[in-house]
């Protein structure tokens, strides 16, 4: 099932991210707007992979309760995995 995958992946990711997070800073610096500091750009990965992992997890559990196909599965996962992408960074520009 892909939502396992995903959710194995993004804990690796966030591992990664907590342990080395100027791995992808030069990314994230380049947009001196939103991020200033290192410390900005770990705090929007993490918040970035912990809602990927929920929503994957509930989409995981959802499956398992309800009869549904594998291509409704996978079109769910890549729908979270989009609007996770924009909570997070939209989430910057709430100050």
């Amino acid at each position: 099932m892909i939502p396992i995958y995903i959710i194995i992946v993004s804990l690796f990711l966030w591992i990664l991210n907590y342990f080395f997070p100027s791995r992808n800073a030069g990314v994230g610096l380049r947009f001196p707007g939103a991020f200033r500091t290192l410390k900005q750009w770990q705090k929007l990965q993490s918040r970035f992979y912990i809602i990927i992992i929920t929503s994957n997890i509930l989409i995981l559990l959802y499956s398992f309760v309800a009869n549904t196909s594998d291509e409704k599965i996978i079109v769910y996962s890549i729908v979270s995995v989009i609007f996770s992408g924009l909570i997070s960074f939209f989430s910057t520009f709430k100050r």
